[in-house]
């Protein structure tokens, strides 16, 4: 018959530990103290601190905590390791506020006159409007434009013109901001004044005829 297989018989206790296994199976020994120290560096203390034990009937007891009879043998110390520090970027980091897009206006737009409107008016007198979406931002100011020109004082989308001359003139609303620089401008109305002079008097056609 075969010689039975050696067995070993131990017994581990967390706090404090404990392990009783049998001398005379020094080949396996090596494995089963390797799993001992491994046990005790990641779940009994903090210290490195091990008591080794061999009673009268050649069992051997481990122990971290001083006993009677019982040698201390070093166990080495564990590595640890640190996480590096969770670095946050400035553009996802909650409670700040991503750089706004630049601001733009969408649309303007001279409504009265209307392009290639006839104006008659012996005084002169031209009346224009127009409109800007979204509204007009704070630094920011109209500027209406005749003939190319600019007109002095003129920041709102409503115009009065006194004294214009007889003949066609454009018109042009621009927005500007507070260094004069355009940031929009309207299409060019033209528009054709009819006034009154003594040289060249209005006629009125005659009816016709029915």
């Amino acid at each position: 018959m075969l010689p039975a297989r050696p067995r070993f018989t131990g017994a581990f206790f967390l706090g404090p530990v404990v392990v009783v296994a049998n001398v005379g199976y020094a080949r396996h020994m090596r494995t089963l103290i390797g799993i001992i120290i491994f046990s005790l560096g990641l779940t009994v203390w903090a210290s490195d601190q091990v008591y080794k034990k061999i009673n009268e009937d050649g069992t051997v007891e481990y122990s971290d905590r001083p006993i009677e009879g019982a040698e201390r043998i070093k166990v080495p110390k564990g590595s640890t390791y640190s996480a590096p520090p969770v670095t946050t970027s400035k553009a996802g980091a909650p409670g700040q506020s991503q750089a706004e897009p630049e601001f733009s206006y969408q649309r303007l737009a001279i409504l009265e006159p209307k392009n290639d409107a006839q104006i008659r008016s012996n005084q002169g007198n031209v009346s224009a409007m127009a409109e800007v979406s979204p509204g007009l931002q704070a630094g920011h100011k109209f500027q209406w434009l005749l003939d190319n020109q600019p007109l002095v004082g003129m920041n709102s989308l409503k115009l009065k013109l006194q004294n214009v001359d007889r003949g066609t003139h454009t018109l042009q609303l621009t927005i500007i901001d507070s260094d004069g620089k355009q940031l929009m401008a309207s299409d060019k109305v033209t528009f054709h004044l009819l006034r009154h002079s003594a040289a060249n008097p209005f006629t009125v056609p005659p009816p016709r005829p029915k």
